[in-house]
Formats: C-alpha cells, structure tokens, sequence
C-alpha cells in the first residue's frame, strides 16, 4: 500500500496565452510526486481558459490558474491550457511539460509471522532520511507486535514518499502432553498432541497426531504445525517404576541354588553403577551396569569369605542412590 506524502508546494507560474497561441511553452521546473502545485496564465481581459492535466488531478480552478494534485507515478506529465476571448475567439492549445520527480520506497504489504517471533522492515534501497511511525530513524527497524507500520523517506532530490506495511501476528497452537510421569516396565503410554495441527514431528520418530510410547527413562517431545506455519514445541519426561527388591544373602556353594546375587532391575538402568565395601572399608567390587548372571561373590577372581557386605548403588536417575548390606554364607 503506497501513498505519498504531500509537501504543499505553491509554484506561481506565469506565461502569455494570446489568441494566436503560443503552441509550446517550456518546461515547468520538476516536482515531488504527490505534490499539490499552482499554475497560472495572463492572457486577454476577461478571457476563459481551458484546462488539461495529464497525469494529476486539478483539485481547485480559478479560472486563470489552477492547483494541481500530481500522482505518486515517475515521469513527464503534460499541462494544457487553451484561451477562450470574450470575443469567442479560441486560442491554439499551449502544452508545457512537468518531470515528477521521486523514489518508489516499498517495505513490504501484508507480513505475516509466528508468536514469538519477530520481523525486520527494511525498505528495498538507500535513501537520503528514515522516519519510521514507530519514531525510529534508522534504515531499519524490527518489531514482533502486530500492526501497520509507515516509513517517510527523503531521497537525494528532497522528496518525500511513503510505504507502509501490515505485520500479522499468528498464533501458536497449545500443546500439551501432560505432566512428567512413571512407568512400571509392563505399562505403556498414549500421548496426544492435539488434532489441530497440520504436521507432527516426534523426537521418536512419529508422524502422527498419537503415539503410544513403552516404559524406560526417557524425554519425549513434539512439534506441532499450525495451518500457519507456526511451531509449537512441548515435551514430558518419563521414569521407570520398579519394585526394587534387593536380596539380603547369597550362598555361592557350586550347587547351583542361590549361587550369586541378582538385581534384575538393574537392566532398567544402564547407567547405574555398583561399589561394594568389606567391614573395613576396601572396595572389593566396582562396576558400571550390572552383569546379568549376577555377582559371585568373588572379588579379582578370588572367592571372599563368609562376611557381611556394603554396597552402593546408583541408578543414576536424579534420586539418592540405595545403599544396604549383603551377606555371604559358605
């Protein structure tokens, strides 16, 4: 949307129109597109004059000058006036030429973005000053409120023109996934991510509006598209729920029954680590994980005796790690 702006200037121009005619009279000095300007004439007293604008609109005529709206459009435009005498005499049509003079500034029309985000208007080339509706006066401006925005710009020839733009401020949908959550390792979970959306994109690789996701320590999340384009992120974080029951004695004998110490949670959690402590404070044995036939109460290989032993296990999953006492009979 283009509309310029209008300097009121007033040029008194003054040139002879006789019943003969004068044909061609020289160029009128140029102006600013959109500027209202004044021409007049003398001719013979009491004599009627006719006017032809080309290229602007005669918004007042006096009969024996006129003011004239020249549009916004660079180039030569034309002037015509022809004498009427009282006498009923007409006069040949006298044609000067008017150069409007200008710069085609443009920022943009309609803009739409995202919540959130933001937008520079920036006009298409250099100018001479900026004055922006916001009361900037740099080249550029960036905003993310909805609106319209104008810019005055004065190019190098004085002229001043403006452009101005609507910026459209979209909405991002609401997602929600709902709260962080626990999963026993027999459960499952439905996520839902709303059906307005256009596009899904899930961090598990799905494409559809649901899913359904199975227990372990894990962060899920979804972008969801609006028919705007706009993105809307949300995620949940999921832990694992087990009953944890750690065995209090092992009797590794060789008859096969009760041979090791077991923790088939551990699975679960393979980030977790394990440290376990004789009476005296020695570590006997340090592993990250677990191994998955258990721990044989050998310490670098050699059987340990008979005792009672510490153990610290992590989990590694943002709660105090559990700590106990096992105990070795032979």
């Amino acid at each position: 949307m283009k509309v310029n702006y209008k300097n009121i200037l007033l040029i008194h121009i003054l040139f002879m129109v006789t019943t003969m005619g004068w044909g061609q009279i020289p160029d009128l000095p140029s102006i600013c597109g959109g500027s209202s300007v004044r021409y007049g004439v003398s001719g013979l007293p009491s004599s009627n004059y006719e006017w032809v604008v080309t290229g602007g609109t005669i918004i007042n005529n006096y009969n024996d000058s006129i003011d004239v709206q020249w549009e916004t459009k660079i180039g030569i435009k034309t002037l015509i006036v022809t004498e009427h005498t009282k006498d009923n005499c007409i006069a040949s049509p006298a044609m000067a030429h008017v150069m409007v003079t200008g710069s085609n500034v443009d920022i943009g029309d309609k803009i739409e973005i995202c919540e959130d985000d933001s937008y520079t208007l920036v006009p298409n080339a250099i100018f001479a000053t900026y004055n922006w509706s916001t009361g900037e006066t740099s080249s550029s401006i960036v905003t993310g409120n909805a609106g319209t925005y104008w810019l005055d710009i004065t190019d190098a020839n004085g002229c001043t023109t403006r452009d101005s733009a609507e910026l459209i401020v979209n909405p991002k949908l609401i997602v929600n996934l709902g709260r962080d959550t626990v999963l026993r390792p027999e459960n499952t979970l439905v996520l839902d991510a709303g059906f307005d959306g256009t596009n899904y994109t899930w961090s598990t690789g799905n494409n559809g509006q649901v899913i359904e996701t199975s227990a372990g320590k894990k962060t899920i999340w979804v972008d969801v598209t609006s028919d705007k384009g706009c993105i809307t992120r949300d995620s949940l974080n999921i832990s694992l729920s087990i009953d944890i029951k750690i065995p209090n004695a092992f009797t590794p004998n060789g008859d096969t029954n009760n041979d090791t110490w077991n923790l088939p949670f551990m699975e679960f959690y393979p980030e977790a680590s394990i440290e376990i402590y004789d009476r005296w404070g020695r570590a006997i044995f340090k592993k990250k994980g677990f191994p998955t036939e258990g721990w044989d109460g050998k310490s670098n290989g050699k059987p340990l005796p008979m005792d009672s032993y510490y153990y610290i296990i992590d989990l590694h999953n943002n709660m105090d790690p559990i700590v106990g006492n096992v105990t070795i009979i032979r």
